[in-house]
């Protein structure tokens, strides 16, 4: 069955088959009618994706995927796959596994030596550009506050512009930090290769398939890719970045949790500040803590 032939080749789908294999997925009785044409132009890909993809399943042709996928057996509970009729905890249940897989691939696909090498080039940076073009933004920002908050100067950008500009006042101590999905998002190369010219070195959040900011990166880390869980893939991509990023940043803060406490402590305090919440006198406040908040009294009125 189909299902079962992609499967077996998920792990060696490029970014372009993913699409392909997730809109089929997600349109399987309407897919089974569509031509290659109509297909490739809703999962956004060329049509010549469409029918190596049909290959690399081990089809002879597009038109015996479509035969097959036309007899596959949409009731397979095992599929990962969201029903809407099934009940909540199954739902729950297939996110919580989807999660779980998620992380031990991110263990198999990155060496913890890869990791410490990254966190110490970062911990030793001065300036930290962090980059996502379109909805990579989230997650590069993720790491860009985390660093902010430990004192370190970091920017978060999806502007092409914006981030050359602050290129072009970094040097070679400095860092960009880019999370890119596919690694061909034309903004992003375009940033890389400006950093590459300007001697700063390139650390790439990305999948596990061949791209051209790959290619850039000096240092490369890598995510996993889509699965078919649900038909939302990318929960599952933001899933294994977050993961990624929240290991480097507890790294990173190891190298000097003190110093790093005592940045994050002040840093609670200026933003409560500036807030309006009330402060506690430091003599009051139990060492390690972090915000310095009080309660909010009501007053009768």
């Amino acid at each position: 069955m189909f299902s079962n032939k992609l499967k077996m080749k998920l792990k060696d789908l490029t970014y372009n088959e993913n699409l392909i294999a997730n809109y089929i997925m997600s349109n399987r009785q309407s897919a089974s009618s569509m031509t290659s044409y109509d297909i490739a132009k809703n999962a956004r890909v060329a049509q010549t994706a469409v029918i190596r993809f049909a290959k690399k399943l081990g089809y002879s042709s597009f038109k015996e995927l479509q035969i097959d996928l036309l007899y596959d057996d949409f009731s397979d509970g095992n599929s990962g796959e969201v029903n809407p009729d099934e009940d909540s905890v199954v739902t729950i249940d297939k996110v919580k596994s989807a999660y779980q897989s998620t992380t031990e691939e991110m263990l198999r696909l990155n060496r913890v030596e890869n990791l410490d090498e990254v966190a110490d080039i970062i911990y030793n940076s001065n300036k930290i550009l962090c980059f996502g073009a379109e909805t990579s933004i989230t997650m590069a920002k993720l790491l860009s506050d985390h660093l902010v908050e430990m004192g370190k100067e970091s920017y978060a950008s999806n502007n092409a512009f914006d981030s050359v500009s602050i290129i072009h006042n970094m040097n070679e101590n400095d860092v960009l930090f880019m999370v890119s999905a596919s690694g061909e998002t034309i903004q992003s190369v375009k940033v890389a290769n400006v950093a590459k010219r300007n001697n700063i070195k390139i650390i790439l959040l990305t999948g596990p398939h061949d791209s051209s900011l790959k290619r850039i990166a000096d240092y490369v880390l890598i995510t996993s890719e889509y699965k078919l869980y649900t038909n939302m893939l990318i929960i599952n991509n933001r899933c294994s970045q977050m993961f990624l990023i929240e290991c480097l940043f507890l790294l990173i803060w190891k190298k000097n949790p003190i110093n790093f406490n005592e940045q994050i402590r002040q840093m609670n305090y200026d933003l409560d500040s500036v807030a309006g919440w009330p402060i506690r006198e430091e003599k009051n406040l139990k060492k390690g803590s972090g915000r310095r908040m009080v309660e909010n009294h009501k007053q009768d009125i």
